[in-house]
């Protein structure tokens, strides 16, 4: 039995009271960025198909991670014979907290 079109698919409110101005979708957008490195750094290696096929983007503020290779679920959320080595559930919490960092180093301002 194959399984086809399984796409591993996380995602993870980035902000919530924030107007989504140029300054927030500035951070938003080097979050994902920044969130699609990890992913690729953490991902497991065989071939490097996994890792290769890592996508972040932003959407109405929330951080959508995306996998489409075919076995990318399997390997995020194991089976019963596989323990899960989870990847973009480790980097969606990190990569809010990121976020948030950004945010501050463009509305905090040195004196």
């Amino acid at each position: 039995m194959a399984i086809r079109g399984l796409t591993v698919r996380v995602t993870e409110q980035l902000s919530q009271g924030f107007s989504v101005s140029e300054v927030s979708r500035q951070a938003a957008l080097q979050t994902a960025t920044w969130a699609e490195e990890q992913l690729k750094a953490i991902s497991p290696r065989r071939t490097g198909l996994l890792a290769s096929n890592w996508r972040a983007r932003v959407s109405n503020n929330t951080l959508i991670l995306e996998n489409p290779t075919y076995y990318a679920g399997f390997v995020e959320y194991g089976t019963r014979k596989m323990a899960a080595r989870p990847m973009a559930q480790i980097v969606a919490p990190r990569a809010r907290e990121y976020y948030m960092r950004q945010l501050g180093k463009r509305f905090i301002r040195p004196r």
